[in-house]
């Protein structure tokens, strides 16, 4: 039986140090493991497979990199992205792969591509790994331009790499700001100079269960109850949704609560027929817009007495996979 090859995406925007990262992970395994790189410059001609090679000292016969340049593999360059898959695939040995795409890329669809790879070939994906500066966090990017928020999005472990170039301050605003995000990060780290700890290529996909926190806004309309309660769902891999299934349930559900309860919020990420989508009950209104996150489906929701999952799973008619 061979054996399954695990694939590591590292993403972040341009000159946030993936290629250095890369190159000292690629240092720590030269001679014990095949690693196979498949880099995506954006311009016509690729110029970090050269740097990559030449830095490494991958013996020979112990690793190699594959170009894909023009373009992003999330879009005008995606067929380049799958034959260097087949490239990849008819190396004698590989041991892991590692894909480093242009710092414009979207991750949802090269994520995509990877998945309906594994159809095909045994590999499997391990978790996202998104590379941010803290100084962003306080500039509000990280929140507020759609380019970061898809990326810091996608990543199941989130990196502040040059936390040495941050000032004082910056990196416990990082630390703080990402322990809110939702979905939760598998891991949050701080490094300096690409240092990637070695752990983390060998972590596999969670899909922890941290539902929403209430908030003083959620309890607002909640005066009769001390607090609100929280509650939460989280699917198998390949359960599918209908869109315009979970629309007319959200439809209800501000209308008529769930199961009689008010919704005070809701929030949720889930794969459907047109995609993946982040859906969101908040303020008495309905909010819907793609996502980058690929780690599971799941929701979230606090209402003033509990309610019970099944009702919830039960509105949203949801198709899950045949085990």
């Amino acid at each position: 039986m061979k054996k399954t090859i695990p694939v590591h995406l590292i993403v972040g925007p341009l000159g946030i140090g993936k290629t250095t990262a890369i190159i000292n992970y690629l240092k720590r395994i030269a001679g014990f493991e095949f690693a196979a790189v498949l880099v995506n410059d954006f311009g016509p001609v690729g110029l970090d497979d050269a740097i990559v090679e030449n830095q490494t000292g991958m013996p020979t016969g112990f690793g190699k990199v594959v170009m894909v340049p023009g373009g992003c593999i999330c879009c005008s360059a995606l067929p380049g992205m799958i034959s260097a898959f087949k490239r990849i695939f008819e190396f004698p040995v590989v041991d892991r792969i590692i894909i480093e795409p242009s710092g414009i890329a979207q991750p949802g669809a090269i994520i995509d591509l990877i998945c309906d790879l594994k159809r095909s070939h045994n590999i499997e994906l391990r978790p996202i790994i998104g590379l941010v500066s803290p100084t962003l966090v306080a500039k509000g990017a990280l929140d507020n331009i759609p380019y970061y928020s898809r990326l810091v999005e996608a990543a199941d472990i989130l990196v502040a790499n040059r936390c040495d170039l941050a000032k004082p301050g910056e990196v416990e605003a990082f630390k703080t700001w990402a322990a809110g995000l939702y979905p939760p990060k598998q891991e949050i780290l701080t490094t300096e100079h690409g240092q990637l700890p070695d752990r983390i290529f060998h972590i596999k996909h969670t899909n922890a269960m941290k539902i929403l926190a209430p908030t003083q806004a959620d309890t607002a309309d909640a005066q009769a109850h001390e607090l609100p309660h929280a509650g939460g769902i989280l699917w198998p891999a390949g359960a599918t949704f209908t869109m315009a299934k979970v629309h007319a349930a959200l439809e209800r559900w501000l209308q008529d609560g769930i199961a009689g309860q008010t919704v005070l919020r809701l929030k949720g990420i889930l794969p459907t027929d047109e995609g993946w989508n982040l859906v969101e009950i908040a303020q008495n209104q309905i909010f819907i817009r793609p996502s980058e996150y690929r780690g599971g489906a799941r929701l979230d929701w606090i209402t003033p007495e509990p309610v019970a999952p099944a009702a919830v799973a039960k509105d949203l008619d949801v198709s899950l996979p045949i085990t």
